[in-house]
């Protein structure tokens, strides 16, 4: 704890606040025919896909990376994010 004393004797009193930032997920998206290959990091984000780049998003459940499909629309988008 750090304590503040000023001129007329008044103290103030600080607790130290940890702050944690982390990095926002990174997504690679390759073809390999006829595979599509998702891949992201860290391996604990979760992944979300969607027909529109606006969504309505979808959680991929039961996936790890990386992820292999065959895709079945032409439009496919893909998000990641750290819960």
């Amino acid at each position: 704890n750090a304590v503040a004393t000023d001129s007329a004797g008044v103290r103030s009193y600080a607790v130290p606040v940890h702050i944690m930032v982390a990095s926002p997920p990174s997504l690679t998206i390759t073809y390999v025919a006829p595979n599509v290959i998702v891949n992201w990091t860290p391996a604990t984000a979760v992944l979300q896909q969607a027909l529109s780049v606006r969504g309505p998003w979808q959680t991929v459940t039961n996936v790890t990376p990386p992820y292999q499909f065959v895709p079945t629309s032409s439009n496919i988008f893909f998000r990641a994010y750290s819960p």
